[in-house]
């Protein structure tokens, strides 16, 4: 492999497949196909895993160069521009080398990785660390980032994990974000903003790929937006979206989720939407693919077999919907099928009802029956004529629903906002609530 490796960095090794090319058009121009087609099938067997090894080698030499050159650095004392040359006075038994010196080359790339250099062609053609990131969000606005999960891929291993809890913009959240990742306005009260979490974090994406699961559709455009949203400076890099990552292995029925390809490759999921552990899952989606490809060397398969995306042509997007869908209620028939009491109930006769979010104590469409039973009326969507909103989601959380029945009290309408224990209220006795 060595006389390949060396003909590869001469160049020669262009040689090894041109001559095979010409001896085949000789053939071609005989017409021995046959043979010809034998023969460089022959050639590309004998020559292409050799040329990858040539690659992978080529990269390993490179990056031990890197090291070598940060030790050097390291070790190497400060000296003063145009400085005149003097003799070194002498190491004295007591001296001790610089710990940078004295790290082993792991330890230096840990330190590279931790405070990048700047960017140059030497260590930035074939990065060896991916940062797979997971954000969740608290509305269905993507600048309502509410948890950021990252976990850190060096050399083809995981070698540590974070969360950190951003409170999104008023703390607003919404009862369906809620109840995908389970973040509520009490756990991000006390966190910091997006800015100033992304200070704490932003080194993590230099000089490295990043990747996260949807990156094309979720992470990526969501990152976009809060940085133009809050005049943050946008980052260059590329990026992975793992859920192409393990195409040629999945089952062409599996779905490409998360927690169903982890599911299939028996990936470890405990808490899925859980940002931190969606990072480690994510990652190991990535490790699961390199273990099982021909590839010897991480940075050589990344560079060469996996799809980069450059974050600079990512279009950012300020929405997507989370919102749980209820059933269609056909108000009408429940109008209709509903006997009314024969005493009627002052909270309810005549007034115009109208519910969002999830009840806890029975469903939407029981609710509606008791509201028509006690004389009310029943809408599925709002407007001027709803008298009662019942808004069944915690407290901190708004819907459309109640932004515009907000917008409404604002315009002078009449509109009262109840929440699900002022409603039992209602119905357990007459005049509870004042209309």
């Amino acid at each position: 492999m060595e006389w390949f490796y060396e003909m590869k960095r001469w160049g020669r090794v262009y040689i090894c497949f041109l001559l095979p090319a010409v001896i085949a058009g000789i053939l071609f121009a005989f017409r021995q196909w046959i043979a010809a087609g034998v023969f460089l099938g022959i050639m590309v067997f004998i020559l292409l895993p050799l040329f990858i090894d040539a690659e992978e080698e080529l990269s390993k030499r490179r990056h031990e160069q890197i090291v070598d050159h940060l030790r050097s650095a390291a070790a190497a004392p400060p000296t003063k521009p145009n400085a005149p040359e003097r003799a070194e006075p002498p190491v004295t038994p007591q001296a001790e080398e610089s710990p940078a010196a004295q790290a082993p080359a792991a330890q230096l790339s840990s330190l590279w990785a931790e405070n990048p250099a700047p960017p140059s062609p030497s260590n930035t053609s074939y990065f060896n660390t991916v940062t797979v990131i997971d954000l969740e969000t608290a509305t269905d606005s993507l600048t309502s980032i509410c948890a950021i999960g990252l976990c850190f891929i060096r050399e083809g291993q995981i070698i540590r994990s974070d969360c950190y809890y951003v409170q999104p913009p008023e703390n607003r959240y919404n009862a369906a974000n809620i109840s995908i990742h389970g973040i509520t306005p009490d756990i991000t009260k006390n966190a910091d903003s997006f800015p100033v979490v992304w200070e704490k974090i932003k080194h993590c994406f230099q000089n490295t790929y990043i990747a996260a699961h949807n990156a094309k559709r979720f992470d990526m455009p969501a990152l976009k937006a809060a940085f133009e949203q809050f005049g943050i400076d946008q980052p260059q890099f590329e990026f992975i979206d793992t859920m192409y990552i393990c195409d040629e292995f999945k089952d062409p029925k599996c779905q490409r989720s998360l927690d169903a390809l982890c599911s299939s490759f028996s990936i470890q999921l405990d808490h899925h939407h859980d940002a931190k552990a969606d990072a480690i899952a994510a990652a190991e989606l990535i490790l699961y693919s390199f273990e099982h490809s021909k590839f010897r060397a991480f940075n050589v398969w990344l560079k060469h077999h996996v799809e980069m995306l450059s974050f600079c042509d990512v279009s950012p997007r300020y929405t997507f919907s989370t919102t749980t869908k209820h059933p269609k209620i056909d108000v009408h028939e429940i109008a209709v099928t509903t006997e009314v009491n024969d005493e009627k109930d002052d909270d309810f006769n005549g007034k115009t009802f109208l519910f969002t979010g999830t009840l806890q104590h029975f469903s939407r469409e029981e609710a509606m029956r008791k509201v028509v039973e006690r004389g009310g009326i029943i809408k599925n969507g709002i407007s001027n004529k709803v008298d009662v909103l019942v808004n069944a989601n915690p407290d901190g959380v708004t819907t459309s629903k109640v932004e515009k029945a907000i917008a409404m009290q604002a315009a002078g309408h009449r509109i009262k906002i109840i929440n699900e224990e002022q409603f039992l209220k209602m119905l357990e006795s007459n005049n509870a609530i004042q209309i």
